[in-house]
């Protein structure tokens, strides 16, 4: 019995970013992102994992993606909130981020047997969602699985970055499932399988390892998408 059968699993729930492509395509791309403003690009990171420190305890001031750009626009500002301020630091991002990776993105490349694994996930019946930290884009027409998706969400959209439960929260809504019965898939273990495992969800870990023993909220750890196809759906 395979494990979707085993736990009833009606959704393959789904991270993006070197989850269903390599991180190191992503990594290359957000390199090139550090331009035309380095201290910008050099900041990015630190703010994303602030803004994920402080979301529950200071929420953004509504539940959107503009409300998690006024804040990430604020912490980047060292949280210094006029409107003129933030708006200008919105343009800026938005111009050195945002729009450089609607079209850096359009070149990635899925990893093998990813489409045939969820192609195959379809066919027994289960949905498939997407949720990234990231805007998608046109990242799910370049890998080749759009039509395959039944819903798809960035976490921007919702105000919360992963592993907030609001965001997973509005990833099972849109899906139509329980969280018992969705498999959340995931590359980082504080983001994604914390996260899922952290709103009931099962998860499954995208990563090489022989030490599952650190990885006790993983549900399921595979090397690759093959092991995926074996492991989940066989």
């Amino acid at each position: 019995m395979s494990y979707v059968e085993e736990h009833n699993i009606k959704a393959f729930c789904l991270d993006v970013d070197g989850t269903l492509y390599p991180r190191r395509q992503m990594n290359v791309r957000l390199v090139r992102s550090a331009f035309p403003s380095l201290s910008i690009g050099l900041r990015f990171n630190g703010v994303r994992k602030k803004y994920r420190m402080t979301q529950e305890s200071n929420p953004p001031r509504e539940d959107s993606r503009r409300g998690l750009l006024e804040k990430q626009a604020s912490l980047f500002l060292k949280n210094k909130s006029d409107k003129d301020s933030v708006e200008k630091m919105i343009k800026k991002m938005d111009k050195q981020f945002y729009k450089s990776w609607a079209k850096s993105f359009l070149s990635i490349k899925a990893y093998p047997n990813m489409v045939e694994a969820l192609t195959l996930a379809k066919e027994q019946g289960i949905k498939i969602a997407v949720l990234s930290d990231f805007p998608l884009e046109k990242k799910l027409e370049t890998l080749g699985i759009a039509h395959l998706v039944d819903f798809a969400l960035s976490s921007e959209d919702t105000g919360y970055l992963k592993p907030s439960n609001k965001a997973f929260d509005i990833l099972c809504k849109g899906v139509g499932e329980r969280p018992e019965n969705c498999l959340y898939f995931g590359d980082s273990y504080d983001k994604d399988i914390i996260g899922g495992s952290g709103f009931n969800m099962h998860t499954l870990y995208i990563k090489k390892t022989s030490h599952k023993e650190k990885y006790p909220k993983a549900s399921i750890i595979c090397g690759n998408w093959k092991d995926v196809i074996k492991l989940t759906l066989r």
